[in-house]
C-alpha cells in the first residue's frame, strides 16, 4: 500500500528531481570535486568500523628486555652454534687419528703375533 501511494502521488518523482537539481547545484559549484564524495564516505565508514577498535600502540621500546636479554641470549645462541662446529672438526680429527693408530696396532700384531707363537 505504501509503494502504491509513493508512485500515485508522484513523491518518487518530486524526489528524484529534487536530488537530481541538489547533486547539478553541487556540479556547478566550481570547488566541488567527486573524489571528495567518495573520500567523505570512506572517512565515515572508517571511523564508524572503529568504534568498536581498541588499538594500543607504543612507539616506545620494551624497556631492558629488549635491550640486554634478547642480544645475549642470540650472542650465546651463536657462540653455541660456532661452538657446536670446531667441536665437530676436533672430532672428526681424532677419529682419524684413532683410526690411523689402529691400522698401526693391526701392523704391528701382525708382525708380532706370528713370533709370539714360536713360528
Amino acid at each position: 500500500m505504501g509503494v502504491a501511494t509513493w508512485h500515485s502521488t508522484g513523491l518518487r518523482e518530486r524526489t528524484r528531481m529534487w536530488l537530481e537539481t541538489l547533486m547539478d547545484n553541487r556540479r556547478l559549484d566550481p570547488d566541488y570535486n567527486p573524489q571528495d564524495d567518495v573520500e567523505d564516505r570512506l572517512a565515515r565508514i572508517v571511523a564508524k568500523s572503529m568504534r568498536g577498535i581498541q588499538v594500543e600502540y607504543n612507539e616506545g621500546g620494551g624497556g631492558s628486555w629488549n635491550k640486554w636479554v634478547v642480544p645475549g641470549l642470540v650472542s650465546l645462541a651463536i657462540m653455541g652454534i660456532g661452538g657446536g662446529v670446531i667441536m665437530y672438526g676436533q672430532l672428526s680429527a681424532l677419529r682419524q687419528e684413532v683410526q690411523g693408530l689402529h691400522e698401526q696396532v693391526n701392523r704391528v700384531e701382525k708382525i708380532v703375533e706370528p713370533r709370539y707363537r714360536g713360528q
